[in-house]
């Protein structure tokens, strides 16, 4: 996964981001261009990233205004159930390649801020 440090250099690059830019920054070697996971190892760094931002309270699971149900454990669960299992997956049927984008997509990130305000993404 990522180091504590690799993990708050992007928490804290990424605030605010859509799901699809977490994806395309999220690589530890994003910067250097040498990406060496396979998709699977790429999912799973994604999920681990966004279950710990859930587990800090940065960020919740939302669609359609609402708020996914269950444990942080349970969401992300849901939300890897339903991921694509590869990269043409990944990109079938979703508008500009991003299955994020897509109706497939369970939900969205909803960023929490210290004053409250829910930035829908």
């Amino acid at each position: 996964m990522l180091t504590i440090e690799q993990y708050e250099n992007r928490k804290e690059a990424l605030v605010g981001a859509s799901m699809v830019t977490i994806w395309e920054n999220i690589h530890p070697d994003s910067l250097s261009g040498k990406i060496c996971l396979s998709f699977y190892e790429e999912k799973e760094l994604f999920l681990w990233f966004i279950e710990h931002l859930m587990n800090e309270g940065i960020v919740k699971l939302g669609n359609g205004g609402e708020f996914l149900k269950g444990t942080v454990k349970e969401q992300v669960d849901k939300f890897r159930a339903s991921f694509p299992n590869t990269p043409e997956e990944m990109e079938y049927g979703a508008f500009n390649g991003y299955w994020f984008l897509s109706d497939a997509c369970p939900a969205g990130l909803v960023w929490i801020h210290e004053n409250g305000y829910q930035d829908w993404t």
